[in-house]
């Protein structure tokens, strides 16, 4: 099947063929999923639970099979973590704390009970031995692991922290938040940038592209907004067509996204020109989080109901290699009807928070021969 051109099949026979090329089994768990994060060098999820355990898993068109369970966090777990530089896991949990786990002795290396006040939502990984925390009251927190503490405290907004990243040079942080705003601080000089125009809209989800000229933040209601780098008080566009909650956005090439919904749908997006190419991807319920695998073979969903689904990406970087000189048939495929029936929403509870606002790479890869052999 070529993805960039129309097909005489019907779209759900186009569909469903590449869902089941190289298929793999959903990963069900007991209890309810609330986060996971795909490790960069090899075909290992770690998945954390409602009930605060950690499992992490090996996966293959053959297999999966559990490699190490955690169990330290009193309450759910709300963000895993792979250090990109070395062996271990990074979790962050409801119960306020923070582990740090060592994956070639599966023991844990550092817990830091009561890291903050309210419960954690997300992490972050940068620099050296550095990590970045934020939590349910909109507190961000910069961690030298080193010293097991924190060294910085950033209080500028006022509902959770949805989401965290840098730039590729790790000197800038960006912070979506339940507040409606997107906050940019300077690592080099410990200040802050700038916090944006307050959207009546809870940011959920970014992504940097276009050679990082471009920062886009996925919302609640559906939209999703375009800031022009260096411009992060107020976007400069406006993306709509989603018709409910972008929970997830991942960059596929540096002007396309993938973006994962609330309505259960997983759809290719060109940026400048803003463009639908299409639904690649569908589950049962609301997307919480997309991943690709390490080598771009499987884009992973998640949804709280326990489960991981895995599609068969290598059909849209194979083909997008073989059209890459035409861009514009990206707009003919054939893969699912844009208007089609939507699944039902899911409602979402959101925690606020009433107060003055304060304005001021080797993990496992170097001991590969041997990790599993350990087990």
């Amino acid at each position: 099947m070529n993805f960039f051109e129309e097909e005489s099949d019907s779209d759900n026979e186009a569909y469903e063929g590449l869902v089941e090329s190289r298929h793999i089994p959903n990963t069900t768990f007991d209890d309810p999923l609330i986060c996971f994060n795909l490790h960069h060098e090899q075909n290992l999820v770690a998945a954390g639970l409602v009930t605060g355990k950690i499992k992490v898993i090996q996966f293959s068109k053959d297999e999966q099979k559990e490699v190490a369970e955690f169990n330290y966090h009193k309450e759910s777990c709300r963000s895993v973590l792979f250090s990109q530089k070395e062996n271990i896991l990074y979790t962050g949990s409801k119960d306020r704390s923070i582990c740090v786990y060592d994956l070639e002795n599966f023991s844990q290396a550092l817990f830091i009970e009561n890291a903050h006040d309210d419960a954690i939502n997300c992490l972050y990984e940068f620099g050296e031995n550095r990590l970045i925390s934020g939590d349910d009251a909109g507190i961000i927190k910069i961690w030298d692991l080193r010293q097991e503490k924190a060294i910085k405290t950033i209080e500028e907004n006022e509902d959770y922290i949805t989401a965290l990243k840098t730039d590729s040079a790790e000197t800038t942080l960006f912070a979506t938040s339940g507040d409606g705003s997107l906050t940019s601080y300077n690592l080099l000089k410990n200040e802050l940038i700038t916090v944006s125009e307050i959207y009546d809209d809870d940011l959920l989800s970014m992504e940097i592209i276009k050679d990082e000229s471009v920062l886009l933040c996925g919302t609640m209601s559906g939209a999703m907004l375009i800031f022009k780098w260096g411009f992060f008080g107020d976007k400069t566009d406006i993306f709509t067509g989603h018709k409910q909650a972008i929970t997830s956005i991942i960059p596929f090439d540096k002007d396309s996204v993938i973006t994962g919904s609330e309505d259960g749908f997983i759809r290719l997006i060109g940026i400048y020109p803003n463009k639908f190419y299409g639904i690649i991807g569908q589950q049962n319920e609301a997307i919480d989080n997309l991943e690709f695998s390490h080598d771009k073979g499987y884009l992973v969903s998640s949804s709280s109901y326990g489960e991981l689904q895995y599609f068969d990406a290598l059909f849209l970087f194979d083909e997008n290699e073989d059209e890459n000189e035409n861009e514009n048939e990206k707009s003919t495929m054939g893969i699912k009807n844009m208007n089609q029936e939507q699944p039902k929403k899911r409602k979402k509870k959101k925690k606020k928070r009433n107060k003055n606002k304060n304005k001021k790479n080797n993990f496992i890869g170097k001991n590969q021969n041997n990790f599993f052999d350990k087990l």
